[in-house]
């Protein structure tokens, strides 16, 4: 059994690579024929092809890997089962599936690497994005622990310092009215919560605005302490785009910190993220089912069609779903979950029919 692991993991991981490099090339080049129009008209060819790349690496980069990973195992499985393989394992008294499960155990380490690229590649990306598309009159860093809040007629962000998020630094707050029109500003180099809605500011540099007058200049002053109070119930500040350029640990922090409607839709985000680590071994599951039918239809086009579709379902369910959470936010941040555990069983029922 062990020589039989090797050999179907070697040739797993070499189809994978083909089929990765491959995809990507496929992928590139669709983008670029899509985008076409928009890159001759977006003045300098660099700098739209620039933005090209990044808007594909932030949204296309983590689904790289499990699609190589089912497109890898679909063909190492189904020539197999195709040349007869598979009956020569069972006439050596061998199960075809777990000679197979080296296919299902290196599937979860590219699991795991799609979602480090999402962490690492897709949030650099997504956050260039932002920064250059102009979304913000003034730059919003979006940097661990940076992040905005709406709390009424408040705007304000900061970085966390405490564990508890008691104390943060580098402050800004914007305080407007009734209408919208900035009254107060506020930039402190620290503050502290002395109670849920009560802040207090150390090294305040105070702004005031007068919206009836809004060509005359502000009226600054500067103390080594003020409190503010800032209600404790808060709304979501940051769009889709910008939520996507926060890692994983801001995303939880920035929950831990808003309403329940707010709170609902970051975590939407970040449960979706987290189950990237999981596709790829669903795809492989997938492609383990219908690679073995290949031995009962003596061809591989019908199981490609079908994993195509299957494929095409689950990743079209899942950005919808996860789009339709995200505005509606509350508890159904476990619809990724729910979503993967469905496809799962869909996966084990195929592999359950397969030829044994």
């Amino acid at each position: 059994m062990k020589t039989l692991w090797i050999h179907y993991a070697t040739r797993f991981l070499r189809a994978f690579g083909a089929s990765l490099l491959i995809l990507a090339l496929l992928v590139l080049v669709v983008e670029t024929l899509l985008h076409l129009d928009d890159l001759l008209d977006a003045g300098p060819f660099g700098s739209a092809l620039r933005g090209l790349l990044l808007d594909s690496l932030s949204s296309n980069l983590h689904y790289l890997l499990p699609v190589a990973a089912f497109t890898g195992a679909l063909l190492v499985v189904g020539r197999a089962a195709r040349a007869r393989e598979m009956l020569a394992i069972r006439a050596a008294g061998l199960v075809p599936i777990v000679a197979l499960l080296p296919i299902l155990v290196i599937a979860l380490p590219i699991g795991l690497s799609s979602l480090g690229l999402a962490e690492s590649v897709g949030v650099r990306a997504a956050r260039e994005l932002v920064e250059t598309s102009g979304l913000h009159a003034e730059r919003i860093e979006l940097r661990d622990g940076v992040v905005w809040y709406r709390s009424g007629r408040v705007i304000y962000s900061g970085r966390a310092t405490g564990a508890s998020g008691a104390q943060i630094r580098a402050v800004r707050v914007f305080e407007r009215n009734a209408s919208g029109r900035l009254l107060r500003s506020v930039q402190a180099a620290r503050a502290e919560r002395l109670s849920p809605e009560q802040w207090a500011f150390e090294d305040a540099v105070i702004r005031r605005f007068d919206p009836e007058r809004p060509e005359a200049p502000p009226q600054i002053t500067r103390a080594e302490t003020i409190t503010l109070a800032l209600p404790s119930k808060r709304g979501l500040r940051l769009d889709k785009r910008e939520l996507a350029a926060l890692p994983l640990a801001a995303l939880r922090s920035y929950a831990g910190e808003l309403d329940a409607k707010g709170a609902g839709a970051v975590r939407v985000l970040l449960h979706s993220r987290l189950t990237l680590a999981a596709v790829a071994l669903l795809f492989a599951l997938f492609a383990l089912a219908l690679g073995l039918e290949a031995e009962r239809q003596r061809s591989l086009a019908l199981p490609a069609l079908q994993g195509a579709g299957l494929l095409t379902g689950f990743l079209v369910l899942r950005e919808r779903g996860a789009g339709i959470a995200f505005e509606i936010g509350g508890a159904l941040w476990l619809l990724p979950w729910l979503l993967l555990a469905v496809f799962a069983a869909l996966g084990a029922l195929l592999l359950a029919r397969a030829p044994r």
